[in-house]
């Protein structure tokens, strides 16, 4: 049989954030599925969508409206991963108010469309799934939950080179992302002021809200370390969740949480936002849960969780439900059913 052939596509400033959750997770999708199949990034000026047997987008915005409609026009099968993180009711129902009005020029509009007319939907949680289902109006036997695969290679790395790069000593508490409102960094400064606590800040502002940015660090005490942006290959990151005993995940609305599940799998404590549905992954009782809302309870939980051991268990568990070649395989298996053929 020939080797079957994908691109990747996504919306237009995919690789232009700095932050590159969505880039990171295509190319390392990319990297892991080329073992089975030609996988892509789709080049406009190059690539023929004639070429190809699946289009895979991740994302989808109005920018991809008409990329999509081209796709389906030409008889090619779509599959989307939604990355789409659920919104209140009351939210939805603004925006199908506001979509009445916009038709296609709408980004519910073409949610709406790309969802409801593509081959089949890849959500990261069973959270993600169900409001993709009722608020899409999306046939539920068409979207499979797969989370995204942890990158950890244990032997690559050396738990010294954190403290010899910045001279910070083990046991810190480490969070890792964008500065901006929904990932709540200026929670977890106020947290930590007055105590002994030790914090490590990774990434740099939004550009769209700098005065967040600089928020953060006039709110910070001598007890706070801003390191910057650090890439997402460097072993400098790596090393920081092993160096580190407790991550924290303090945002507000989240998809999946990446960096949370990196650090875990390198055996750090976890404190975490209860937006996150850590009963699907059945390791509720393995982290510490949070309400971002409150400084308090994070104070407090961060506190709890600098007392307690590090847990294997929670290493291990993440590992097996996040380890890439499940996550390969659950692809693979999406898109044997949308091409209707063994890969």
């Amino acid at each position: 049989m020939r080797e079957v052939k994908i691109l990747f596509e996504s919306y237009n400033e995919v690789t232009q954030n700095e932050a590159g959750g969505v880039a990171i997770k295509i190319r390392l999708l990319q990297q892991y599925l080329s073992k089975f199949a030609d996988v892509k990034l789709f080049d406009k000026w190059n690539d023929s969508f004639l070429e190809t047997d699946i289009i895979h987008l991740f994302m989808p915005t109005v920018q991809n409206l008409n990329t999509f409609k081209l796709a389906k026009k030409l008889g090619k099968k779509v599959v989307v991963s939604a990355i789409a993180t659920p919104e209140k009711k009351r939210k939805m129902i603004a925006k199908r108010i506001i979509n009445k009005f916009l038709n296609e020029k709408s980004p519910y509009y073409a949610k709406q469309y790309i969802f409801t007319n593509s081959d089949y939907i890849i959500t990261e949680t069973d959270l993600e799934k169900k409001f993709i289902v009722s608020c899409y109006g999306v046939q539920e036997n068409r979207v499979m939950v797969i989370p995204n695969g942890v990158t950890i290679s244990e032997v690559e790395i050396d738990p010294q080179y954190f403290k010899n790069k910045t001279g910070i000593e083990n046991g810190f508490v480490l969070q890792v992302g964008r500065f901006d409102r929904n990932k709540n960094q200026l929670s977890t400064i106020k947290a930590i002021n007055g105590t002994e606590l030790k914090l490590v800040l990774i990434g740099g502002p939004d550009k769209d809200d700098m005065d967040y940015y600089e928020a953060c660090k006039k709110a910070a005490g001598k007890n706070v370390t801003f390191l910057g942006w650090v890439n997402h290959d460097d072993p400098l990151l790596y090393s920081a969740y092993k160096s580190c005993h407790t991550f924290i995940l303090p945002s507000f609305h989240e998809i999946l949480g990446n960096a949370m599940i990196e650090a875990a799998a390198l055996g750090a404590n976890v404190v975490v936002t209860n937006a996150l549905p850590v009963s699907e992954w059945g390791i509720e009782d393995l982290c510490l849960t949070i309400d971002p809302h409150n400084v308090t309870d994070i104070r407090n939980k961060l506190l709890e969780s600098l007392k307690k051991e590090k847990d294997s268990l929670l290493e291990r568990r993440i590992k097996e439900l996040f380890s890439w070649d499940s996550v390969v395989d659950q692809h693979l298996e999406v898109y044997k059913k949308v091409l209707r053929c063994e890969l």
